[in-house]
């Protein structure tokens, strides 16, 4: 168990060194550890938690009681059946350290065709299309302040589906999983 003084920052980044010796093998690491939670999981209701930009598209995100992974809430997409729509959201969030952001997302789409495309800093980190039940995504994120955007886009002929993607559980910050290649001889 670690206790962590009530004065430290929620999302600092703490390391922890350790080391295993059996015999002539050493096996070393440093385990980066994430103080709090910094996570968006909708269970408000609404997008209080964060600073949400929701007026960067025609067709703003909902929150929704449809689908939830974890809880009653996500947030979902709103330009289902609009011909070329998009329904896009961002906020912005300093990353501590290099590390992952994740969440898990639900899509119902014509498969190729309309996708929820997942940006970091404007550059296409993710796509989602089809038909598939929560799933859980990871992006890699160097330190420093960083804008996500998940952004719903429909072509303009068919639909497959139910046209839209729920996102829920967004973890903006956490360590990358240590080095796991086995053991280190010296």
């Amino acid at each position: 168990e670690v206790t962590v003084s009530e004065n430290v920052e929620i999302g600092s980044v703490y390391e922890i060194a350790y080391a295993v010796s059996a015999g002539y093998n050493v096996y070393s690491s440093v385990y980066p550890l994430t103080i709090g939670k910094v996570m968006e999981d909708f269970e408000t209701g609404d997008f209080s938690s964060y600073e949400w930009n929701n007026e960067v598209s025609d067709y703003p995100w909902v929150i929704t009681t449809e689908h939830a992974y974890d809880g009653i809430y996500s947030m979902k997409s709103t330009c289902a059946g609009v011909e070329l729509g998009v329904s896009a959201i961002e906020v912005e969030y300093e990353a501590p350290a290099d590390g992952v952001i994740s969440f898990f997302y639900k899509v119902s789409s014509e498969k190729n065709y309309d996708q929820c495309i997942f940006y970091v800093d404007g550059n296409a980190r993710a796509f989602m299309s089809g038909e598939e039940d929560w799933t859980e995504m990871k992006v890699t994120v160097e330190a420093g302040l960083h804008t996500y955007r998940w952004e719903y886009q429909k072509d303009l002929m068919w639909a497959g589906g139910d046209d839209v993607v729920y996102i829920d559980h967004i973890t903006f910050y956490k360590a990358a999983d240590p080095y796991s290649g086995g053991w280190l001889y010296y």
